[in-house]
């Protein structure tokens, strides 16, 4: 059964989750006591492969040789930064196709897969890099792909970022944070999933979400830092193949889930597979 609110065993207020992922079937769902091979708290299945929810390491190097911390969130392993490699899995860089080193940010990536706000790497470092869908997808169009996140983390789908928004959304607002029909032209803007914004930003949970800003659509204009911060899903809307969803948050710590033109530069997030 699932308890409203499911207070035991360090439960957050929500019951289980089920959906598809590129790994096959996935279940996420919480015990409030050990039982058999499932443990007190978070437990994952994966066609019907079950074990506790872990991050497993504190953090995850990329091809680059940047570090970043972990965080488990609802049973789900997020990396609690913004990816900044400059290469893909295969190990050229993404906006040169060239063997690394791959250059720092100037305005020769203009119109490229990857940039830093306002083309200075230092950027980088401290918000991570925006990428347009497709560079953040390694020009993959399937749902839950690895796109350029290290082995063994993907980028996330739109039920992982539904997830991630319903596990900090208190019950009394979530009837205004509901899951936007897919099919929808624009999915909707949705501003009551409190507290999950101020959740997902510095100094909430963990998760450590920076107002980076984006890249707009034509390759040259940045703009928004310091007002919001966003991050890419791995879907690709089912009706309009030139856009695809994310969440982004605001100053005041408002959240909307809404689709932009795949290519606009934003961060990406990783999960863990």
């Amino acid at each position: 059964s699932n308890p409203s609110p499911a207070t035991d065993g360090g439960c957050g207020n929500e019951g289980f989750v089920y959906y598809k992922t590129n790994k096959g079937y996935k279940l996420t769902f919480c015990l409030g006591a050990d039982n058999g091979r499932m443990k007190k708290g978070y437990n994952v299945c994966i066609n019907g492969n079950c074990k506790p929810a872990s991050c497993e390491n504190s953090s995850v190097t990329d091809r680059d040789g940047n570090i970043y911390s972990t965080i488990l969130i609802g049973g789900q392993c997020w990396m609690a930064e913004n990816l900044k490699t400059k290469t893909t899995p295969s190990g050229v860089c993404i906006n040169t196709l060239n063997a690394p080193p791959c250059p720092a940010a100037s305005s020769a990536d203009n119109g490229k897969g990857r940039s830093c706000y306002g083309n200075v790497e230092a950027n980088c470092d401290t918000y991570g890099a925006l990428y347009t869908w497709d560079a953040a997808m390694n020009g993959s169009t399937t749902q839950g792909a690895q796109g350029i996140c290290p082995d063994g983390w993907h980028v996330p789908t739109y039920m992982e970022q539904y997830w991630l928004l319903y596990y900090y959304t208190i019950p009394q607002s979530f009837i205004n944070c509901t899951l936007v029909d897919p099919t929808d032209m624009w999915f909707g803007s949705y501003h009551g999933c409190s507290p999950a914004g101020t959740a997902l930003r510095i100094g909430g949970s963990g998760f450590n979400l920076k107002l980076s800003g984006y890249r707009g659509e034509e390759g040259t204009t940045f703009a928004n830092i310091g007002e919001s911060g966003s991050f890419w899903s791995s879907l690709q809307h089912p009706r309009v193949s030139s856009n695809a969803p994310g969440i982004e948050v605001y100053a005041d710590n408002t959240v909307i889930r809404w689709v932009y033109n795949k290519l606009d530069s934003r961060p990406l997030r990783c999960i863990k597979d």
